[in-house]
């Protein structure tokens, strides 16, 4: 019984090792930026993304879009963070569930490609703004 109990969970062990490792997002937003955050996943022709540390780092513009030829999240949690960053180069970090809401990601028929949201702002302007966004295949 030991012997099968062993080899089931070094089989279990050796799968899990051989799976493709899904990196964190480090979301960097410009300053002062306060609504929906549209990021779109596996876009042909995207800024390269970089890595910090084990992070890819995304960089959100004025208008709230970030776009990278990276496929996009699995199911399940991750790790992502989120600052703000000033043009000084100073960055501050953005608490999920003080200033990050709503966070979802959208895939359209099956395709690789996917859209995640999320919106910057306090609980009150998540409120007022949440039907303000319209997602795709909602009017």
């Amino acid at each position: 019984m030991k012997r099968v109990f062993l080899g089931t969970f070094l089989l279990f062990v050796l799968c899990a090792c051989n799976q493709d490792k899904q990196y964190p997002n480090l979301f960097y937003i410009k300053d002062g930026y306060v609504g929906w955050v549209e990021v779109e996943y596996n876009k042909e022709g995207a800024f390269p993304t970089s890595k910090e540390g084990t992070y890819n780092v995304l960089w959100v513009d004025e208008n709230g879009k970030a776009e990278t030829e990276e496929p996009p999240p699995e199911q399940g949690w991750t790790n992502n963070r989120y600052y703000y960053f000033a043009e000084n180069g100073d960055r501050k970090e953005l608490k999920l569930s003080e200033k990050i809401h709503g966070a979802t990601t959208t895939k359209k028929n099956n395709e690789e490609k996917a859209i995640e949201y999320f919106f910057v702002g306090n609980e009150k302007q998540f409120e007022d703004q949440k039907g303000e966004y319209k997602r795709e295949g909602k009017q």
